[in-house]
């Protein structure tokens, strides 16, 4: 994909580079400039430098430099025209694509609409969530608030809902809700939803936009516990902590971050008053995911369910957290996942064990 040379300019002709900035880095006022702790590198000195005069950045410990696009390409793991796109969304900048310049591409309309698609699509999840009466009886029994409920947008997917019908009306094309993960063609060339008879979690990116949704089966057939939106343009779960944009001003204030690895684990762990908590999805943590951690602490807890697959990912989680300079420790949970730890025994109960 090429963009045209006015997408480009506009993005490069961004005034305020500080604001942006700031969301990787707590940024203080000296002089002309600003100062903070280098994300690129481990530091307890402040080195790294935003000039708002020049528009760009400098580290006096590792000698990393740029502009803002090279800032955001490093830090969210993005190509070029990646983070084009991604600072053009951002600021409401038109993404225009050059003629003929091929490769797979969506539109920007359509990118706002597939979200406008997703957003309602948990609003929905939600009123549909205050009818199912086996949701709430497998909350309740979990020790969920309903101020818990509210706060991680909790819903339910009925065994059957027209989402093509109920979209079309909305004036939402059946096109976009293939590319919103909502629904798919089987093998016979139906068309379903991709989650029916389903406890459902909205995703959030770090920017609270939902993004995908994990689902829980609520009977007895044989399927899968858990499955998660299928990755696309819009959701890949390799990037993204659940409950991270609800964790991170907690996360930076308590300079910790506690990864679980499940969503009841996290709603559980808010609920308790740990809110720094995230989860991993069901996997070892990533490099993207390491780096989002990174922007706000080095500090990092495992709290992974205590089975053998458990085990296996705490092993490998607490070998790239090492790798990229993190401070790692351990929770103790007995065999338990984190959430029944909670509810069983209390807050007191959990211990943390360095390695």
């Amino acid at each position: 994909m090429r963009l045209s040379d006015e997408t480009v300019d506009q993005v490069r002709a961004l005034s305020d580079i500080v604001p942006v900035i700031q969301e990787y880095v707590t940024l203080t006022k000296r002089g002309r400039n600003y100062i903070g702790l280098c994300p690129f590198h481990s530091e307890k000195t402040p080195s790294f430098t935003v000039s708002p005069e020049k528009k760009i950045f400098h580290c006096f410990g590792c000698h990393e430099s740029g502009d803002l696009i090279e800032f955001v390409s490093r830090l969210e793991h993005l190509n070029f025209t990646e983070t084009i796109v991604f600072l053009a969304e951002k600021h409401g900048i038109d993404v225009v694509q050059e003629e003929g310049s091929g490769g797979h591409f969506i539109a920007q309309g359509d990118k706002e609409k597939v979200r406008e698609i997703l957003m309602e699509t948990r609003e929905k999840l939600k009123l549909l969530f205050k009818e199912s009466v086996i949701s709430l009886q497998y909350l309740e029994k979990r020790g969920l608030s309903s101020e818990s409920m509210a706060l991680f947008h909790l819903g339910y997917a009925p065994d059957v809902f027209n989402w093509v019908t109920y979209f079309e009306e909305k004036g939402y094309s059946k096109d976009l809700l293939f590319k919103a993960g909502i629904i798919y063609q089987s093998e016979n060339g139906g068309i379903l939803s991709r989650f029916r008879n389903r406890l459902m979690f909205p995703i959030s990116d770090a920017h609270s936009r939902t993004v995908g949704f994990g689902a829980r089966r609520l009977d007895n057939q044989k399927q899968a516990k858990y499955i998660n939106s299928e990755d696309s343009v819009y959701f890949n779960k390799r990037k993204i902590l659940y409950g991270f944009d609800l964790a991170k001003l907690a996360i930076k204030t308590n300079n910790l971050v506690v990864v679980m690895e499940g969503y009841m684990d996290v709603i559980t762990a808010h609920q308790f008053g740990f809110n720094y908590s995230v989860a991993c999805m069901g996997t070892a943590l990533t490099q993207e995911q390491v780096q989002l951690i990174k922007r706000l602490t080095s500090n990092v807890v495992l709290a992974l369910d205590d089975d053998s697959a458990g085990q296996q990912s705490t092993e490998r989680s607490f070998e790239i957290l090492r790798q990229l300079d993190c401070q790692v420790k351990v929770m103790q949970l007995s065999g338990l996942d984190p959430a029944d730890v909670l509810q069983e025994r209390g807050k007191l109960a959990i211990i943390l064990v360095g390695n």
